[in-house]
């Protein structure tokens, strides 16, 4: 099927960062989705009260909170890639 639109995936790069993807994904979000759940609402409500839009709440408050949670899960997703990345290999 891929083939047929000009894909080929088998044995090559994009199969090798397809398949750390779908290995590091899951403690990434996982991690991200506990970071932003330790975000305190009032935070955003006070934000809203002043004026911010809901986006703009995300990102100058949800974000910049929840950003250690997110480095930890990009720092976990990509030890968990890389101690993989032999095994995809062969």
């Amino acid at each position: 099927p891929l083939a047929a639109i000009g894909l080929r995936l088998p044995f090559s790069s994009s199969a090798v960062v397809l398949a750390q993807l779908v290995v590091a994904a899951p403690f990434y979000v996982h991690a991200a989705a506990t970071a932003f759940r330790k975000v305190d609402d009032d935070l955003l409500i006070v934000a809203r009260t002043l004026g911010a839009s809901s986006l703009r709440a995300f990102f100058r408050v949800a974000i910049p909170a929840a950003m250690p949670g997110l480095i930890a899960g990009a720092a976990l997703s990509w030890a968990r890639a890389v101690g993989e990345f032999g095994a995809t290999l062969l």
